[in-house]
């Protein structure tokens, strides 16, 4: 893990999201910077990271998955979750 964040400017301005979404976002990106491009953490790591409950941690990711930004996928027992971001979103070309 990297000890900053990076969120792309036209992320900050995107006014279709909370602030929190925006700083879940940059957390993700850091978490995924590996030779998988994924995250693999759970919403308690997410919650530490940002000091948030998990429950808000749950609503941000729909809000991001909702916004097109993350990809969201789980194995097939639905017990690992994979976090992705969508670098195809016209946001973050």
């Amino acid at each position: 893990m990297e000890n900053f964040i990076r969120i792309p400017m036209e992320v900050l301005n995107d006014e279709n999201i909370t602030s929190s979404a925006k700083l879940l976002l940059g957390v993700i990106i850091s978490f995924s910077n590996n030779k998988y491009q994924v995250a693999f953490a759970n919403n308690a790591r997410y919650a530490r990271a940002l000091d948030l409950a998990p429950r808000t941690i749950t609503r941000l990711i729909k809000e991001l998955k909702d916004q097109n930004y993350i990809i969201v996928k789980f194995d097939c027992y639905g017990t690992s979750r994979k976090i992705s971001v969508n670098y195809s979103h016209e946001r973050l070309k």
